[in-house]
């Protein structure tokens, strides 16, 4: 499924006509293209590696012009999410040896996004904190569910509320007019985003990542997100999408601890998401204080 079939599957549920909806979304994207750049040593890297004889001591080489970058790389590097266990200190020309191609994507990707919004506070540092520790934990996911989606998977966690920020910076009211308590439930935000927007924060940050030439298969999971498990049960990307979800839930629980431990894990089970990705019981059990200790890790590496 490429970009555009994914956009048009995500603005499906929308009152809106597909062609409306590009247009409003198109319109907020200039909107927030006027606040945010991203950083060229990003696309300095993915130029490099578009040529299949790249050499990872040129790309340490262009990481390395920008300091602060080079050494929150290095520092995602020798997390527990990407370092299984191997956290050594070496250098960035190691670290991105060590992590190959696609790791040093995700890295340098996550780093650059979460440095766009380095000083929030309130509802958007809620968003924040979500989105890096979702990124942890759906690598885990991945690696222990869908070891083939493991590419991606953390940039899909750590990229797939984006919106949300995006839409707060640019001073869209809905977020500062809703209840805290809304806004905090994992699906809360989009009725009144579809309501007061004709789209919602997946389907902008999908859009956005496109327009980043972020890689697949991240802008269409992201775009995806907020879909019933019915509407892309076929796509090739149908467990990571899930995966993104259920470690929304895990990460929502962790922050706010809606419900008991035991009825949590056993709706995320009988869930469709869960379903999909075979998810069971005891994996959950014995995996929450990991989940757990990702996400500390994660606001620290991001903080």
């Amino acid at each position: 499924m490429d970009y555009e079939q994914s956009l048009a599957l995500a603005l499906q549920p929308l009152d809106i006509s597909e062609e409306a909806a590009s247009t409003s979304i198109a319109s907020k994207i200039a909107e927030v293209d006027g606040l945010f750049t991203f950083p060229a040593v990003a696309a300095a890297v993915t130029e490099l590696f578009e040529d299949d004889n790249y050499d990872m001591k040129k790309v340490a080489a262009v990481i390395n012009r920008d300091p602060a970058m080079a050494s929150k790389i290095l520092r995602v590097a020798n997390s527990a999410a990407f370092s299984r266990g191997d956290s050594s200190d070496i250098s960035l020309e190691k670290a991105v040896i060590k992590l190959g191609r696609s790791n040093v994507t995700e890295a340098l990707y996550s780093v650059a996004t979460m440095g766009l919004f380095p000083n929030v506070s309130g509802y958007a540092l809620d968003v924040r904190d979500h989105s890096a520790s979702c990124g942890a934990i759906c690598r885990q996911l991945a690696s222990d569910l869908d070891p083939e989606h493991i590419e991606g998977a953390f940039l899909c966690g750590l990229m797939h509320d984006i919106g949300k920020l995006l839409l707060i910076a640019s001073k869209e009211l809905i977020y500062f007019n809703a209840e805290s308590s809304v806004l905090s439930l994992p699906e809360s935000s989009i009725p009144l985003e579809r309501l007061e927007l004709g789209y919602d924060h997946g389907v902008l940050t999908g859009q956005v990542l496109w327009k980043w030439n972020i890689p697949s298969p991240v802008p269409q999971v992201v775009a995806l997100h907020h879909l019933p498990v019915s509407s892309f049960k076929d796509s090739e990307f149908a467990k990571l999408i899930s995966i993104v979800r259920v470690a929304s839930v895990i990460d929502r629980q962790l922050m706010y601890s809606f419900t008991g431990l035991s009825d949590l894990i056993s709706k995320l089970v009988k869930s469709d998401d869960g379903k999909l990705i075979s998810l069971d019981e005891s994996y959950l059990e014995e995996h929450w204080t990991k989940f757990l200790e990702l996400r500390t890790e994660a606001l620290m590496v991001f903080k």
